[in-house]
C-alpha cells in the first residue's frame, strides 16, 4: 500500500511541475486487446493434475487522457492516461487420462480441464512522443497498475505493476487510433498452480479529442 500511495504521489506531483502555459487537449480513451501470461514456478496441486499454460484471453479499458504540449525547441508532447479497466484469462490444466469402465468402453479418455479467472484494475500512465511523419507518432512511457478486484482474491499477491509502454499512433484530426504494447515488470498473480505471474498487453486505442 506504501508503494501504491508512493508512485500516485509521484504522477500528482508530476501533473503540478507541468508549465501552466503549455497547451492541452483532452477527451476520452477506449480501446483493449490481448497480450500473453508469463508464469514461473509450477505447483503440483492434486495427482494427475498440474498447470499446462495460461491462455490471456483479453483486456478493455476507459479512460481520459491529457495531451500537453510543453517543450518549446521541439514538437513532442506528452500524453498522461487515467484508465480503469478487466483483464480475462483461463488456467488450463494437464490432459488426464480416465479409465474406461469395463462396461461401457465408451466413456471415458483424455480431456483438458480449464478455469476462467478476471481482475480490474485502475491505471495512471504517462509517454512522451515524437511525431515522425504527418500524423504519426511514436511514443515511450510507463503505466503504474493497480490490480482492485480479482476472481479469486488471493491470486494478486503483488497488485501494483509498472510496465514499460512503447506505442505507435495516428492523428486523424478527429480522432487518433494507436497501439501500444505494454511490459509488465513485477510478479503480481500468485495462485495455487504458480508462484509468479506477469502480463504482456498488445492493445488497441481511440482516443477522442474534445
Amino acid at each position: 500500500m506504501i508503494k501504491v500511495k508512493t508512485t500516485l504521489a509521484s504522477l500528482f506531483f508530476f501533473f503540478l511541475s507541468v508549465p501552466v502555459g503549455a497547451q492541452m487537449q483532452t477527451g476520452l480513451l477506449v480501446g483493449g486487446g490481448s497480450g500473453s501470461f508469463s508464469y514461473g514456478g509450477i505447483k503440483a496441486r492434486y495427482e494427475n493434475m498440474t498447470l499446462r499454460d495460461v491462455d490471456y484471453k483479453l483486456n478493455g479499458f476507459v479512460g481520459y487522457r491529457f495531451r500537453l504540449h510543453p517543450f518549446t525547441s521541439c514538437k513532442a508532447f506528452v500524453d498522461l492516461d487515467a484508465s480503469v479497466g478487466v483483464k480475462s484469462w483461463d488456467y488450463l490444466y494437464r490432459p488426464i487420462l480416465k479409465p474406461q469402465p469395463s462396461d461401457n468402453p465408451q466413456v471415458g479418455g483424455i480431456y483438458i480441464l480449464s478455469s476462467s479467472a478476471y481482475a480490474f484494475f485502475a491505471s495512471l500512465g504517462g509517454t512522451v512522443n515524437y511525431p515522425v511523419y504527418k500524423g504519426l507518432s511514436v511514443g515511450l512511457g510507463v503505466e503504474p497498475t493497480y490490480y482492485f478486484v480479482s476472481y479469486e482474491k488471493n491470486d494478486m499477491k503483488r497488485p501494483l505493476d509498472v510496465p514499460f509502454v512503447g506505442k505507435i499512433a495516428y492523428n486523424f484530426k478527429f480522432m487518433e487510433l494507436g497501439i501500444s504494447y505494454k511490459h509488465g515488470l513485477m510478479n503480481v498473480v500468485e495462485t495455487k498452480d504458480f508462484a509468479s505471474g506477469r502480463f504482456r498487453d498488445w492493445q488497441v486505442s481511440v482516443w477522442i479529442p474534445f
